[in-house]
């Protein structure tokens, strides 16, 4: 039935044929014969149709809804599973698409893909250490997939190995890889960061801004973006409104790519603050935390903005240096907190 709707194209006509459906295996009882209890076990089969219909049809909460009755029924569906962790992805929930892909990949150890879903979440958890645990899982399984090499690639750039980046480049080069613009990604963010040329580094992100807006597709457009904004703006005074709407528009555009990513929000959190935009900037520092509950960054910049005013916001900000002490027993932070104690008697 779904493939039928799925060439047609009549998602919507497929709902309510499939409403028909889910509800009356929802009401049948079991009779005691073979013949009712396979039609109560396709239930789950259904919700699935039913949830991906409305996937398609841009419902994505009614989908999800679907799709965990679905699991709830049969917790270890992998196709439900996978449905269900792309609809968290997509939403920028990372912290869930990362548990479900995790069920996911016991479930089928074999299957590179989950692992890669997987290691997706978990670098934009900032989980580096298991996000490049979970791609070399994949690339034991799938070693001559190209998105792999360069989400390992992206997670070393992070964390400032660059011997090993360059092994890889060399690795892929000899191997015959074709060239695709992710690779000049890798070689524009190892000008920046490893020859610490911020001058050649901003050009190459500028041509690589150019090629993605003449319609090259970059997986990583997202991140491009971030680090076009951040040289952009270190160029500039800030203070000024006018570079202020220069560096937004950047980040804009990027969040155009990626509503979700947590990098480029942060970033626009902090322009925000420095225009004096406490507010709109703790709306930002905030979706930040809904993406990653444990975002360092956004704990501290809520924090930070709320210890500006402590007439008003003494309980608040202590609240969120008392979250950073979970795990950061710095004497900064118990200096602000103990400050917001005192000040509240």
């Amino acid at each position: 039935m779904a493939k039928l709707y799925h060439n047609t194209g009549k998602f919507s006509e497929a709902l309510g044929h499939l409403q028909i459906v889910v509800d009356v295996l929802r009401g049948m009882q079991d009779d005691g014969t073979d013949r009712t209890r396979k039609r109560m076990a396709r239930l789950p089969e259904m919700l699935q149709f039913h949830g991906n219909c409305l996937m398609q049809l841009g419902r994505t909460g009614e989908a999800r809804e679907k799709f965990e009755e679905a699991l709830a029924i049969a917790p270890d569906d992998t196709e439900v599973l996978t449905l269900m962790g792309r609809i968290l992805y997509a939403s920028g929930d990372y912290a869930q698409a990362a548990e479900i892909f995790q069920r996911l990949c016991q479930l089928t150890p074999g299957t590179w893909f989950a692992q890669l879903l997987l290691a997706m979440c978990l670098y934009y958890l900032h989980r580096d250490r298991e996000a490049f645990d979970a791609v070399n899982r994949a690339m034991a399984i799938q070693g001559n997939d190209l998105s792999l090499y360069i989400l390992k690639m992206q997670i070393l750039l992070r964390n400032e190995i660059f011997g090993d980046v360059h092994e890889i480049l060399n690795f892929l080069k000899e191997s015959g890889a074709p060239e695709d613009i992710a690779i000049d990604f890798i070689r524009a963010q190892l000008t920046e960061l490893e020859k610490k040329d911020a001058k050649g580094a901003l050009k190459q992100y500028q041509a690589l801004r150019n090629r993605v807006e003449a319609g090259e597709n970059l997986m990583w457009s997202a991140e491009l973006y971030y680090h076009l904004a951040v040289l952009t703006g270190n160029q500039m005074d800030l203070s000024q409104e006018k570079n202020r709407k220069t560096v937004l528009e950047i980040v804009d555009q990027g969040l155009s790519h990626n509503e979700q990513d947590t990098d480029l929000l942060a970033y626009k959190a902090w322009v925000l603050k420095k225009g004096g935009e406490q507010a709109q900037a703790i709306e930002m520092y905030r979706k930040v935390a809904e993406k990653n509950p444990n975002s360092a960054v956004a704990l501290r910049g809520i924090a930070d903005l709320y210890y500006e005013d402590l007439n008003r916001n003494a309980a608040e900000a202590l609240t969120y240096y008392e979250k950073l002490l979970e795990t950061q027993k710095t004497a900064e932070l118990y200096f602000y907190a103990a400050t917001c104690n005192r000040h509240m008697g």
